[in-house]
């Protein structure tokens, strides 16, 4: 059987290669999460911006005390 003797600098190489293969894995698995945390602040963003007209008179309705009318505001 023939084996191949491999050389310090070829070491290095692997292991640089590597190194350099794990931190862009990690790069593009933080940078997928930075994308779905946005898409979640988006639609969440949408649906509040989508809602809020129907639901301000409801909170209006509900929310503000109720104020008579005095003479001065009726004139």
């Amino acid at each position: 059987q023939h084996y191949k003797s491999i050389t310090f600098i070829e070491k290095i190489a692997m292991s640089i290669s590597s190194e350099a293969t794990l931190k862009s894995d990690a790069a593009s698995r933080k940078r997928r999460k930075l994308w779905l945390g946005a898409g979640f602040v988006g639609c969440i963003a949408g649906s509040i911006a989508f809602a809020g007209p129907f639901l301000t008179p409801v909170l209006r309705k509900h929310c503000l005390p109720y104020l008579p009318a005095t003479e001065n505001t009726v004139l």
